[in-house]
């Protein structure tokens, strides 16, 4: 059975990130998604006429682009809620809209999760940490991922610098896996 993928893209006021990152990077993907479903909480029509823009593209290759209008209390969190609520997929993606996707990052997830009945979610490999030059130098001297003195500067770059910091193998909050080596159990 091949996997019906939805994106579902919580956006808010993010019309230049969806139509020069996201969109085009998804359009690349293969196999095609099933959906792409973006859950708007801005209050112009920015993001609905780039939406309305790419809806042609998206059919061509076989995903058709729906918008929504997240109704007031908005947030991210009650976006991705009601892009659930809505999707015909079998398995969820979540996209941020100022992100872009590498080539084959769908044709991986769809491979990783096809047949694994045990697997509640997937992330896949986040390279824009580095866009945090300063974090990234703070922490060079500090160690690898999991020791003491890694731990005790990664606290301080995350309080001082608002900064991502990498790790090996850990899905803590704000610890993203930049080195993945195998499946892991999340908290």
């Amino acid at each position: 059975m091949t996997l019906r993928i939805s994106a579902i893209i919580p956006t808010y006021q993010r019309a230049h990130d969806l139509e020069d990152y996201l969109f085009p990077s998804l359009e690349k993907q293969a196999p095609p998604l099933a959906e792409v479903l973006v859950v708007d909480d801005t209050e112009g029509e920015e993001v609905k006429s780039v939406c309305q823009l790419w809806r042609e593209r998206f059919a061509a290759v076989g995903s058709p682009l729906r918008y929504v209008a997240n109704p007031p209390p908005r947030s991210a969190a009650r976006a991705r809620n009601l892009g659930a609520s809505m999707s015909i997929g079998d398995v969820l993606l979540f996209l941020d809209s100022d992100i872009e996707l590498e080539p084959g990052y769908l044709r991986a997830m769809a491979s990783l999760l096809e047949g694994q009945g045990d697997i509640a979610g997937a992330q896949g490999f986040i390279t824009n940490w580095g866009e945090e030059p300063l974090a990234k130098r703070f922490m060079e001297g500090y160690g690898g991922p999991g020791s003491l003195k890694h731990r005790v500067a990664a606290t301080l770059a995350r309080s001082l610098l608002g900064a991502m910091v990498p790790s090996r193998n850990s899905c803590r909050l704000f610890e993203y896996p930049v080195i993945l080596e195998s499946p892991i159990d999340c908290e």
